[in-house]
């Protein structure tokens, strides 16, 4: 039993680094999207909202617990939905697209032009894939 124990030491010492190098990682990448200058949020297939970062908050004047959760298509005037809602139906059957533009309407404020990039990112721990996407307010 020791010799068992002493062998699979070099093993428990490399997974244990492995273990530590991921969560480093997963830190830097929480940092960078934490952090990031311009509005980022993380959605499920459906577009309801699963993260968003602080410029994201701040762009749709909204209280973070109010954000996660809400469907992305309420932030879209009516007259854009239908467009957006397609657009959305694509992007959550795995198809790859070009941004969307159109307007985003963030609370208690006129719509502003801007530009969605989405990309699909599968996660090991979801079922699903999530979208990560990109806001960025575009001149008119």
């Amino acid at each position: 039993m020791q010799a068992t124990l002493a062998a699979d030491s070099p093993t428990l010492a490399h997974l244990d680094l492995q273990l530590t190098e991921a969560l480093a990682a997963r830190q830097w990448y929480m940092t960078l999207f934490t952090d990031a200058p311009w509005p980022l949020l993380v959605t499920n297939q459906w577009g309801h909202i699963d993260e968003a970062n602080q410029a994201a908050v701040a762009f749709f004047n909204i209280h973070p617990l109010w954000l996660v959760r809400k469907p992305l298509v309420v932030f879209v005037p009516l007259r854009e939905r239908s467009g957006f809602r397609m657009y959305l139906q694509y992007l959550g059957s795995g198809q790859c697209l070009p941004e969307w533009k159109g307007h985003l309407q963030p609370r208690g404020c006129p719509p502003l032009p801007v530009t969605l990039a989405a990309r699909v990112v599968p996660l090991p721990h979801a079922f699903r894939p999530s979208l990560v996407w990109r806001v960025r307010e575009t001149p008119c």
